[in-house]
């Protein structure tokens, strides 16, 4: 890959992998291993104070197929209106 550069700016590459793809990459690689950790564990989630990257993956995808079968397609807008939390990364996760 060559890199290109313009006014000082290297160009990018971004390969073409869906977020999906990656969540599943990381799963596969990392496991059991701590993803995440809530900032503020007393809030009232509906997850736990911490997520390992498993988790994460089966989240997400339970999540992103509830909201496909609300009729929620590609393309469509969908306002979010949770408190930064471990809640809030699982559906934009699950949204993405």
């Amino acid at each position: 890959m060559e890199l290109k550069y313009k006014i000082g700016f290297p160009s990018l590459y971004y390969p073409k992998i869906s977020l999906a793809d990656r969540i599943d990459a990381a799963a596969e690689k990392f496991g059991e291993k701590t993803a995440i950790i809530s900032a503020e564990p007393k809030f009232p989630s509906e997850f736990p104070e911490s997520m390992n990257f498993l988790e994460i993956c089966e989240v997400t995808k339970k999540l992103a197929s509830g909201i496909s079968r609300k009729g929620v397609r590609k393309g469509e807008h969908v306002g979010v209106c949770i408190p930064n939390s471990i809640d809030y990364v699982m559906t934009i996760y699950a949204l993405w």
